[in-house]
């Protein structure tokens, strides 16, 4: 309902209202509702939100990336596309590269940051993150992690660990810490089962806490 009808995204943004980290896109699909909200929510600049999926195609049909880079900083912005995602994002603000290469990734995800003025979480092998002045690729992961609904928990990661008071370091630390926390719980999953895939990215939730409370410290 939600999707298409303006209405029936008053309980999301009220949920949201109440919140102050938001995790926005995962499963939302298309429609004027779900592009009603994002709109509302990106212009909230109170809240901070990680913006995966849908939430990431929504605001780029939109055009509302060009005003990110003036938001205050209580209102952060965390950006997660896969290559896909953000060749999409790259060609509406100009930058050009290819996310899918190894050597051009820590600069393309530096030339986003630096665009949106968000914290950008470029997936894939070797994800990288950057807050456009410091870039950081994670060396950790499995093959695993290759399956539908595993970026979902990590925005849930990231949203979790920004809300978290007790979580030491600055923005870019705790998303830096998620994406390391998700790559480890996929290495224990597959080390502990003896597998290289199959995974269920339900399976791959129980091992984020003991993940989490490794890197503590």
């Amino acid at each position: 309902y939600y999707r298409n009808n303006v209405s029936g995204t008053l309980s999301l943004l009220e949920a949201m209202r109440a919140s102050d980290v938001g995790v926005v896109g995962c499963g939302l699909g298309p429609g004027a509702g779900v592009a009603h909200a994002m709109r509302t929510l990106h212009a909230d600049r109170e809240r901070t939100l990680v913006l995966d999926a849908d939430g990431l195609n929504h605001l780029c049909d939109a055009g509302a990336w060009l005003g990110c880079a003036d938001s205050p900083s209580d209102a952060l912005r965390v950006l997660t596309p896969h290559p896909g995602e953000f060749a999409r994002l790259a060609d509406a603000l100009g930058i050009k590269g290819d996310a899918t290469d190894d050597a051009e990734r820590p600069r393309l995800a530096t030339d986003l940051a630096r665009a949106t003025g968000a914290v950008v979480v470029l997936k894939g092998r070797g994800t990288v993150v950057s807050d456009g002045e410091r870039c950081w690729v994670c060396q950790r992961g499995h093959p695993c992690l290759a399956t539908g609904g595993t970026g979902d928990v990590l925005a849930g990661v990231m949203g979790a660990l920004l809300a978290d008071r007790s979580h030491a370091g600055d923005a870019f630390d705790r998303v830096r810490s998620a994406v390391l926390a998700h790559a480890l719980a996929g290495e224990w999953w597959a080390r502990r089962r003896g597998a290289s895939g199959g995974m269920l990215a339900t399976e791959l939730t129980e091992h984020i806490p003991e993940a989490i409370e490794s890197l503590r410290g």
